[in-house]
């Protein structure tokens, strides 16, 4: 992994190098009062081999969703914000982050990308993740319908 797409990285996910912080570190991800929610489905999560995408308006609460379900089952993700362009660049090589992912982060660890509305080719990516054998539970968040995926390539 290049040195500075890894600090870029590390930044968003402090838990990564101090274990026990990610409660503290994501306090302002979820809001105080927090009107919880739930989808249809989400009791199942996650699933093998699918992405569990959340589409919809913006400002509607979909990454806050993910926040409290992480923080409530105590499972801090890999988060990967696709707003920030040294992200966006390395999601271009779908072969690039399967390897990185690998190698820094273990098999139950979920990969969470937000805002995957910012990348070119969202869809192929994701496909090309999970058919690359990705171990990991991925969550994806997106204001946009416009990530096209093959029916019955996300969970209900």
């Amino acid at each position: 992994m290049q040195p500075l797409l890894q600090d870029v990285i590390l930044a968003a996910n402090p838990w990564l190098e101090r274990p026990g912080v990610f409660a503290a570190a994501t306090a302002h991800r979820v809001p105080d009062p927090f009107q919880e929610r739930r989808l249809r489905g989400m009791e199942d999560w996650p699933l093998p081999g699918k992405a569990h995408v959340i589409i919809g308006a913006r400002q509607v609460g979909k990454s806050t969703l993910l926040w409290h379900w992480f923080r409530d089952r105590d499972l801090p993700p890999l988060f990967i914000n696709a707003e920030e362009p040294a992200i966006r660049a390395w999601c271009s090589s779908p072969t690039l982050v399967l390897a990185d992912i690998r190698g820094l982060i273990h098999p139950g660890t979920p990969v969470f990308i937000d805002e995957a509305q910012h990348l070119d080719d969202a869809g192929l990516l994701l496909k090309r993740l999970l058919d690359g054998g990705l171990p990991n539970p991925l969550f994806v968040t997106s204001s946009s319908s416009m990530i096209s995926m093959p029916p019955g390539f996300m969970s209900p």
